[in-house]
């Protein structure tokens, strides 16, 4: 019986947050992990990410690999210590005529 209602509580669960502590990878894989993640996230999706470097410089990563959709809101939580919340735009835009920021537009066409 507990089971079942524990069940039942997880299927109404509508947001999962996910948070990635970048700190507990190797500096030269942050990115390309990151990179893999946004690229595997559902559309309206969001990982939250912790980072002690400037998070200037992986948005700088994103636009150079022409991920500028990408959605950024920037917490300092202290003088070394960032949170990023990044998401991807919802593609259902396309129905009403918009841009969903993921595709570069070739779902409009």
């Amino acid at each position: 019986m507990e089971t079942t209602k524990n069940m039942k509580a997880i299927e109404t669960m509508e947001i999962i947050e996910t948070k990635l502590d970048l700190r507990a990878f190797n500096q030269n894989s942050q990115i390309g992990l990151l990179f893999s993640i946004f690229d595997n996230l559902k559309s309206g999706g969001q990982v939250k990410v912790v980072c002690d470097t400037d998070p200037d410089s992986l948005k700088k990563e994103f636009q150079n690999a022409d991920l500028e959709t990408a959605l950024w809101r920037v917490d300092k939580l202290n003088d070394e210590l960032w949170e990023v919340a990044i998401s991807k735009p919802k593609q259902d835009s396309h129905k009403n005529g918009e841009c969903c920021g993921v595709c570069g537009g070739a779902g409009q066409r």
